[in-house]
Parts: structure tokens; C-alpha cells; sequence
């Protein structure tokens, strides 16, 4: 398997990890799977990178905080009456003309400012979760861990998972152990000790996930 250099590696297993890796799980996986195996594995290692040297949140929050409070004045503004009003913002687009030789509609561009300040709303949202996954190393294993169960799971591929013995390892702890020996970058593969202590990883990280899956369906139901 080879490593593209940038900044963050590349997943490329070849037809040798493939076949390793359907030993490992039991099962043949067609080209598409794989496709899909691949750009999973590739997120995970983009967003493992970015967990290692991620911004500090509160920088974050407060750079969308300014962003919205700025597009949410400009709509706020631009929603004033009277002659002088219109009469200014004829003046504005018309030496907006002059200038780019474009003709410019403010009212879309306020629309579409409404529309940025409720994303940067939805994003404040999103990373202000101590869950986010780019703003935590071991989450972006995790997220990857659960995007592939629910892969598998769309593909009526097995993703039971159980502690079980020596010679009883499950199919999905044996396809995760298998891809990550692909892995290059070693430190990118965790929980390698054991395929028992896999198995407790991927049991703790699925629970997780049904958890928060909930607490969301719950409070958009309240």
C-alpha cells in the first residue's frame, strides 16, 4: 500500500490488503463497497490529522459569533424604509456598475446573508458538541468506526460485535483488525493490543452512538 505525502496520508490498499481483508471478514467486497471502504478511511485520516493540531473551540465560536452578528446587522439594515433608503441603495448599485460592469441585486444578497448567518448558527451548534469529531483525535476513530457498521448494515454484511474467546473473534472486529493492519502510518490503527480489546472499542463506540442518536431524536421531538 502506498502513502500519498500532503497533509494528511492516503489510503490505497492494494489487491494483497483487499484480499486480507475479506479473509479477515468472511466476505468478497465488490468494487463499489470498496469505494465506499476507501473514502470512509480517507475522511477518518483527514480528520485524525485535524484532531491532532485542531483549533481551540472557543476560537472558533467566537469567529461565527462575529459572522453572524455582522450578516444578521446587514439584513437588519437593509430592511429600513423610506425615500432616503431607496434612494441610497440606487446610488449603491449604481456605482456598484460602474465599477464591475455587473448588474448586482441587494435583495438576493441579503437573502443569501440571512441564510449565511443560520449556518454559521448551525455550525456554532455542531462544534460547540464536545462529540465534534475535528476537534477530538480519538473521535474521528470513532466516527469511522460507526460509518462503517452503518455501511455494512446498508449492505446486509455482518457488524454483530462480541468479546467472544480465542478462535471466536467476530467477522466485523476481524475486517476492522485486518483493515487497519493496511494502514501504513501505524499510529493511524488503535486498539490493536487484542482483538478482545477491538471488540470492547467498538462495543463502547457503537453504544455512543445509539446514545447521542437519541438524546438528538428526543430534543428535536420536545
Amino acid at each position: 500500500m502506498s502513502i500519498v505525502k500532503g497533509v494528511s496520508p492516503k489510503w490505497k490498499p492494494d489487491s494483497q490488503d483487499w484480499c486480507a481483508i475479506e479473509t479477515g471478514y468472511g466476505c468478497l467486497l465488490g468494487e463499489e463497497l470498496r469505494s465506499k471502504i476507501s473514502l470512509i478511511v480517507n475522511k477518518y485520516f483527514q480528520n485524525e490529522a485535524f484532531g491532532r493540531s485542531a483549533p481551540f473551540v472557543e476560537d472558533g465560536i467566537e469567529w461565527l459569533t462575529n459572522l453572524e452578528k455582522v450578516l444578521l446587522s446587514l439584513a437588519k439594515t437593509h430592511n429600513g424604509t423610506g425615500d432616503a433608503k431607496v434612494y441610497a441603495e440606487w446610488l449603491l448599485l449604481d456605482h456598484f456598475d460602474d465599477l464591475t460592469g455587473q448588474t448586482f441585486s441587494l435583495k438576493k444578497f441579503v437573502k443569501t446573508a440571512g441564510k449565511a448567518a443560520w449556518a454559521a448558527r448551525q455550525a456554532i451548534e455542531e462544534i460547540s458538541d464536545k462529540d465534534h469529531q475535528k476537534f477530538g483525535e480519538k473521535n474521528a476513530w470513532k466516527v469511522m468506526i460507526n460509518s462503517l457498521r452503518e455501511l455494512m448494515t446498508s449492505e446486509k454484511l455482518p457488524i454483530g460485535v462480541s468479546k467472544g474467546g480465542i478462535g471466536r473473534t467476530s467477522p466485523f472486529v476481524s475486517f476492522i483488525r485486518e483493515l487497519q493492519a493496511t494502514f501504513e502510518q501505524k499510529s493511524l490503527a488503535r486498539h490493536t493490543h487484542s482483538d478482545e480489546t477491538l471488540a470492547t472499542e467498538i462495543i463502547t463506540t457503537s453504544r455512543e452512538f445509539v446514545m447521542r442518536k437519541v438524546a438528538a431524536q428526543n430534543s428535536r421531538s420536545e
